[in-house]
């Protein structure tokens, strides 16, 4: 990551650039599932944003990743597209964000034919499963 690139919680002015970037990272069978729920959360507070996660490179949103809060201490996780350059920092921030919120059971989407990068898994410190993937 370069020294100009800084990770933090996405701003209402960043949401949709930060959704788009998101979205364009996906597989394609999972950026239907993106949009499902995006239309789902449609009309609540902004607060269902606050895991929105972006990185940021001279006031451009570079990368994003979603970790949307469930009942019960869970969450459902947007990962980061694998191929960027910040995903590694994505995902420590992403760490934080779901220890700082007490999460115990984050569920990642990761598309039937894709593999998930074990260096992302790694980078959130999810050793067990970087080591299956």
């Amino acid at each position: 990551m370069s020294g100009n690139t800084t990770i933090a919680c996405c701003t209402t002015a960043q949401r949709a650039d930060a959704l788009r970037v998101l979205h364009a990272g996906l597989p394609t069978d999972q950026q239907m599932g993106l949009v499902h729920a995006l239309q789902a959360v449609r009309g609540q507070d902004d607060s269902v944003f606050a895991g929105l996660l972006v990185a940021t490179s001279s006031d451009e949103v570079v990368g994003a990743t979603w970790a949307q809060l469930t009942a019960g201490q869970t969450a459902v996780v947007w990962l980061p597209d694998a191929n960027s350059p910040v995903a590694t920092e994505l995902m420590e921030a992403l760490t934080v964000f779901l220890d700082e919120n007490e999460v115990t059971l984050a569920q990642f989407l990761v598309s039937v034919d894709g593999a998930v990068s074990p260096d992302l898994l790694a980078a959130a410190d999810i050793l067990r499963l970087a080591r299956l993937a």
